[in-house]
Order: C-alpha cells, then structure tokens, then sequence
C-alpha cells in the first residue's frame, strides 16, 4: 500500500495521496473525495486579529522597488478566517488554480516546515526556506535565516509569502502588496487573517468569482500599500 504524502497550502499541511491542484506540486492529481481531505495548520502562533506595529520599533521597513514587490498571498472567509482546527473549512479548486498561476515564475518564500510538508521545492519558482538552523540544506531551494534576508535575496522581483502562519504574521510589515481570495460565506473559524486597514491599503483590483458547486461568491482581490 501506498504511504499517503503530505503538502502545504497557504500555511496548512494537506495529508492524503494527492494535493488538490496537481500543477502546485508537478504532475499529481486529485482523486481523493472532499470528505477525506485533512488539513493541518503550520505555523508556531496564530495571526493576531489586529496588526499594527510600527516598523520602526521592530527594526522592519516595506519593501520599495521599482521592478518588485513583497507579496503575501492568502485566502480568508467573511470575518476573515482563515481555518479552524487545523483545517481548511472550505474547498474551492479555482483558488488552488489561482495559487499556481500567481506565484509560477517567481519566488515563493516560506518556513521550514511549510517546506518540509511540501517535501521538494514547487516547479517554475525559486524556493527560499527561513530556518533557524544553520545546518539544514535541500537541494533546489536556498535558505535564509530571516524574512528580513530572504526579502533582501528577492528585491528586484515579485515574490510570494506562502506560509506558515507565523510568516504570514511577520510579513505583514514588510509586504507592499496583499494577493486575498475574499470568500463572501462566513465559515466556523479559529484561526483569522488580520483585518485590512484602509488607512495602510488600497484596493487596486477586484476579480469577481461564482463557486457555483459550492453555492457563494468570492472575488481575487489586490491591495497595495498606500
């Protein structure tokens, strides 16, 4: 019998024998039914409900160039959750596509155990792993030992914040731009994306969406810091 794999979405671990978007991965496809998917949120703290630290008092600044931008890339429900139990308490194929086609082609940048559940780096983008061990190596990707130094490594081009949750939440000050899947349904959450400061970001983009199977709306939307 076949020993069951694991991979990373957004900052959840999804244990079964296939991940849902096979182009995420190379070459798997899902046959597994929606009842059996199990997820498993990484990431050491949940994202505080409210961000707002200055920059300054952690020693962070936005990321500014003129060729590239920080991004972070997330999908969130009604009252911004992101998960509950460690679960995804949804199942939408269109943003798993999404994913793919936002991030191919550039860096993605995660922790080490979002890599570790993925177990190789994802094709067509260039792997950068935060560790905090400076003796852990893995071939095809390059390792930082800070979000501060992987953003240094990636200033001249678009790059993509996949996960964990703890990277999600230390990201935050340093993205110039936020890549959310607003899904218009409220879920039973635990676990919740910071609200979105008007005063911080401006919605630049909106690309509405009907998940006619699963019965809501949700949109792709893109904020840039003001």
């Amino acid at each position: 019998m076949r020993l069951a794999r694991s991979f990373t979405y957004r900052g959840y671990l999804y244990k079964g024998n296939s991940f849902p978007e096979s182009s995420i991965v190379g070459g798997l496809s899902c046959n597994i039914a929606p009842s059996s998917r199990v997820y498993e949120r990484c990431g050491a703290t949940p994202v505080p409900a409210d961000f707002r630290q200055s920059y300054t008092s952690i020693g962070m600044s936005p990321t500014s160039s003129a060729s590239g931008a920080l991004c972070v890339i997330v999908a969130t429900d009604s009252k911004h959750g992101i998960g509950i139990n460690n679960t995804l308490p949804w199942h939408l194929p269109e943003d798993l596509a999404h994913f793919k086609r936002t991030t191919s082609g550039h860096p993605i940048i995660m922790g080490r155990k979002t890599f570790d559940s993925i177990g190789r780096p994802l094709p067509n983008r260039r792997n950068i792993v935060i560790t905090r061990n400076p003796e852990w190596s893995h071939a095809g990707v390059e390792t930082v030992s800070s979000l501060q130094e992987a953003a240094a490594l990636v200033a001249d081009a678009d790059a993509f914040i996949i996960g964990g949750a703890q990277i999600y939440a230390e990201s935050l000050p340093l993205a110039t731009r936020l890549i959310v899947t607003e899904i218009d349904k409220s879920f039973d959450c635990d676990a919740f994306f910071p609200a979105i400061d008007p005063q911080l970001w401006q919605e630049t983009e909106r690309q509405q969406q009907r998940a006619e199977t699963q019965g809501f709306d949700y949109a792709f939307v893109t904020y840039e810091r003001r």
